[in-house]
């Protein structure tokens, strides 16, 4: 807006100076250049702005490392500001000829900044030669002003050392220097020429003095400030390396303590045995839980924390987040709830890990600082279009808690580092202060903002707004989600004297799943006006389904106090097992009813139109979640056709799983241990279809697919389905421009798997081979990505290192005892030569190596459902060079620690 003001002003102002001039009436050619050159530079700088929008322009320039921009601004400023002056005196009557035409110089100037301006958005690096080209016409003006402006010039001597002092404050000392030697070379050419300063020559020579005198001041303050901040930054690097190298020391034998801590616990113990390891067990991962926060926050403070963007399903994060935290909350007899606004679509692309982080950090919080009532996690959409392909969305995230709350002089420092609201926080609560400075980064790290809000002795609220993208396509093929409909649900439209209310949500709820919900009363409206009616169906709903049933019910019937529904859902037995929906009640409103409730998982929707609908698809699928935390083995969807499968994967453990689970639903797999012998067997045998590692040894599969589109033309379309461990936009992009049909992510999801297969081979292909139908398809589980925790970088509080629900998911692949054994101990011997190849690759400073042996590891590791050790080895993947000299030793050192725990884990377990 203020360069906008300036340029119309500028061009309002030289134009009315060159008609005072008489220019227009004597050489109207002449005027009409000037006024071509005083436009054209501000409307190509306008038509650059329009291009890259407002708002990219702002972050553009809010992103430089330098603040060129804001001199080339207060260049065009100055220019205005001189401009102003001049009509100011002409339009009094006291400015002389000579000065209304000294005001000619004045539009080169003008024409220059505003080039200057354009040339910095289309090469927006720093560059000296434009900083040097601004300070020479800076310079150039005040001289050129000051010879013909004479006396009435005499004030704007100031330009010179304003200019000097803004160069070196911006650019260092060397650029002092040298508008210094411009300025005073400027101003003793003034001094020469002109009358007035010639008149004056002990004023003159002494302002000649302090252009050189002053800049040689403050370049040595500018000196001592500069080397005192790169010491200040050198101490803080080392601070951090220190910490993050202690940090790392201190885990190692930590996470043997923890390991053989968890062992011990299931011997033979008496009494007080037992006590003291829990207590050495507990003591060991509230440390742990230290010193991964300490490494986080050395990370963040280097600016080593990557953001890794992809597509991923939010719902289930907010389920997972939740779930990590419950057993906490439930030790205390607090309510742990969920409460999501329908609108949240359930497919976003962001980076859900650090999204974890932070709001498993601020849940962390609330539950420790709460000691009765509840703690409220809550999402709603406060912008875009949630239905809208590849759009954008802005989501708000609530943690609310019945704490202690913050005071309100302490809320301002709430955010800082190490610090915690009251001296004797540490010592009633414990921790290091660092949680909610990490979140705060990381939440920043994403573009969002978190905020807070509190009420001593009332509770505390934080708050994140975040930007999320929509993926580009909605297949869902790494979350599937089971339709609402395989789902028992119950309706407890509680509207008393209100029937058509009643019949309308009824209607909506009857027409999306195609027939009558389970546990419906009879009568007209199938309303209930008892809670002893709404305890028995709730009872009736949790015997007839698998985990959670969806109580559907609206908001003005909490408001009706002939029933007692509001007493049934803070106290009614199950009903922390079911998923309620609130019709009619904003998402804010449904939070604030829900305070007091049992339920844990809350849902709000509008009750118009199809939105109820809608809010049941969404039920339907937290209680598709829900259901497989509570009972991993989950039935799938038949299938009808049995296919010729070719997989290509090098790694032993991920073929045996795969082929098991295509066994179990009747495919014929064919297994290719790399590329060049699946490129073989494509030569020589017919497949339906092919499942393909990404990221295999020498011939990858990437350049598999790519060279079989290339010599296959002649064939009919065959389907490629990359398998991989890398959940990113840019790995999914890939592996479309190779030529691949669909993307999933490792450990497979056998639904996701048999729904692709099947989708794919219906489109594209003719059967190879097979046989027409399977009578019956497997009950397998999802093997999803194991949970993500609080840190890459190693285990976080109170987490095993084996996530058992992912070794009960194998066990259902196969009920043979010995195949989990076999899997398990393959997975020993792998991990033990990789870790070994790891080892080796870091001390011969092979990246290349060292990466893709951390890949391997890892996707053997997802298998088993070590978390940890998956998370660790996750991070190997941002490695630089430098990174791996001064970081490798250490990272494979954690790594083997790990391992160790692992390894005695499924000694155990498996």
């Amino acid at each position: 807006m203020i360069l906008l003001i300036c340029a119309v002003f500028g061009i309002g102002g030289f134009e009315f100076v060159l008609r005072e001039a008489g220019l227009w009436s004597s050489a109207p050619l002449e005027g009409a250049g000037l006024v071509t050159t005083l436009v054209a530079p501000p409307a190509l700088a306008g038509l650059l702005a329009f291009r890259m929008r407002l708002a990219g322009m702002r972050r553009l320039l809010a992103a430089r490392s330098d603040s060129e921009h804001e001199q080339i601004v207060i260049r065009i400023l100055l220019v205005s500001l001189i401009l102003a002056y001049v009509l100011s005196l002409i339009l009094a009557g006291g400015a002389a000829d000579h000065l209304v035409w000294s005001v000619l110089i004045l539009p080169t100037v003008f024409a220059g900044a505003w080039l200057l301006l354009v040339h910095l958005l289309l090469e927006p690096a720093p560059s000296v030669p434009r900083r040097l080209v601004g300070n020479l016409l800076d310079m150039t003006m005040v001289s050129a002003f000051l010879q013909i402006g004479g006396d009435i010039a005499a004030p704007w001597y100031l330009i010179y050392l304003w200019v000097t002092f803004g160069n070196g404050f911006r650019y260092g000392p060397r650029f002092l220097m040298s508008s210094a030697v411009l300025g005073a070379i400027g101003f003793a050419w003034v001094i020469h020429v002109t009358p007035f300063w010639l008149e004056i020559p002990h004023v003159s020579y002494g302002l000649l003095a302090a252009l050189v005198v002053l800049p040689a001041y403050v370049a040595r303050l500018i000196r001592q400030l500069t080397e005192a901040k790169v010491q200040a930054e050198a101490a803080n690097r080392a601070k951090g390396r220190f910490l993050a190298t202690v940090s790392h020391e201190l885990r190692t034998p930590l996470t043997a303590i923890i390991g053989m801590g968890d062992m011990m616990m299931n011997t033979r113990l008496d009494g007080e045995q037992r006590e003291m390891g829990a207590t050495i067990n507990a003591s060991a991962k509230q440390l742990l839980s230290l010193i991964t926060d300490v490494l986080d926050f050395s990370q963040l403070e280097e600016a080593k924390l990557a953001i890794d963007t992809g597509p991923f399903d939010l719902h289930r994060v907010l389920h997972d987040t939740r779930l990590m935290l419950r057993g906490q909350a439930r030790a205390k007899r607090l309510t742990l709830r969920l409460a999501i606004d329908s609108a949240v679509p359930r497919r976003v692309i962001g980076d859900d890990r650090r999204l974890q982080q932070a709001l498993t950090n601020l849940l962390a919080n609330a539950v420790k600082f709460t000691e009765d009532g509840d703690v409220t996690l809550s999402v709603r959409m406060i912008k875009g279009a949630p239905e809208r392909v590849g759009g954008r969305v802005v989501l708000e995230f609530r943690v609310s808690d019945t704490g202690i709350g913050i005071a309100p002089q302490h809320l301002d420092r709430i955010f800082d580092r190490f610090t915690q609201a009251e001296d004797d926080i540490n010592r009633r609560y414990g921790g290091t202060g660092l949680g909610l400075a990490i979140s705060r980064q990381l939440i920043e790290l994403m573009g969002g903002t978190i905020s807070v809000a509190s009420e001593l002795h009332r509770g505390s609220e934080f708050w994140i707004t975040l930007p999320l993208n929509l993926p580009s396509n909605l297949d869902g093929a790494e979350s599937p989600v089971r339709a609402a409909a395989s789902l028992p649900v119950t309706a407890l439209p509680v509207t008393v004297g209100a029937p058509a209310r009643v019949t309308a949500i009824r209607a909506a709820l009857d027409s999306d799943r195609g027939g009558p919900t389970v546990g419906e009363t009879g009568g007209e409206t199938g309303g209930i006006t008892d809670s002893l009616d709404a305890d028995a169906l709730l009872s009736t709903a949790l015997r007839a389904g698998e985990g959670s049933p969806v109580l559907l019910i609206p908001v003005d019937a909490l408001d009706d106090q002939t029933n007692a529904l509001e007493a049934w859902l803070e106290s009614g037995e199950g009903v922390e097992r079911a998923v309620v929906v609130l019709v009619g009640a904003p998402p804010m409103e449904a939070v604030r009813r829900a305070r007091g409730w049992r339920a844990e998982l809350v849902l709000s929707c509008s009750d118009e139109g199809g939105q109820v609908a809608k809010a049941l698809e969404v039920a339907g699928g937290l209680a598709v979640i829900a259901a497989g935390a509570a009972n991993p083995s989950i039935p799938l969807e038949r299938l009808g056709r049995r296919c010729r499968i070719l997989v290509a994967e090098d790694n032993a453990i991920n073929r045996r799983v795969i082929e098991k689970i295509l066994q179990r639903a009747g495919h014929d797999a064919i297994f290719a241990s790399d590329g060049d012998e699946a490129l073989d067997l494509l030569d020589r045998t017919r497949f339906d279809i092919v499942l393909m590692d990404m990221n295999m040894p020498a011939v990858s599969g990437l350049d598999v697919a790519r060279m079989y589109r290339f010599t296959h033309t002649d064939r009919p379309h065959l389907p490629i389905v990359a398998l991989t461990a890398e959940a990113t936009e840019a790995a999914r992009r890939q592996c479309a421009e190779a030529g691949m049909d669909a993307f999933l992510t490792k450990p497979v999801d056998p639904q996701a798997l048999f729904s692709t297969i099947a989708r794919l081979v219906d489109a594209h292909s003719e059967p190879a081979g097979s046989t027409p139908a399977v009578s019956a398809a497997a009950d397998l589980p999802p093997l999803g990505p194991v949970l993500p925790s609080l840190s890459d970088q190693g285990p976080g509080f109170d987490e095993p290192s084996i996530d058992v629900t992912a070794l009960d998911r194998l066990r259902s692949v196969d009920d043979d005892p010995a195949f989990l054994s076999q899997i398990a101990d393959e997975f020993v011997r792998d991990a033990e030569e990789l870790l070994g190849e790891l080892e080796h690759a870091w001390a011969c400073g092979d990246l290349h190596a060292f990466k893709d042996h951390a890949h391997s590891l890892r996707s053997s590791a997802s298998y088993v459902g070590a978390a940890p050790m998956v998370r660790m080895l996750l991070s190997c993947r941002d490695l630089s060079r430098e990174n791996l000299t001064d970081q490798g030793y250490r990272r494979v050192r954690d790594i083997q620690a790990e391992f160790v725990r692992v390894r005695a884990s499924l000694r155990e377990l498996a």
